[in-house]
């Protein structure tokens, strides 16, 4: 898991942009990495941030 502050300040530092930059941002992954027929690897973790796995280790 990694929290959303964190991952902002991985990617644009100290400057961090507006709320649904990397919102935004996390939509092209998503589109890169998860096919569409097959189970997301990318989720959402509501008020925390974002995790990658399979859907069986949640």
């Amino acid at each position: 898991m990694i929290k959303r502050e964190d991952l902002e300040r991985a990617v644009w530092g100290d400057a961090p942009p507006d709320s649904d930059a990397l919102r935004s941002h996390m939509h092209t992954v998503r589109s890169a990495v998860d096919g569409p027929d097959e189970p997301p690897l990318i989720h959402t973790l509501r008020g925390v941030g974002y995790r990658i796995a399979p859907p069986d280790a949640l």
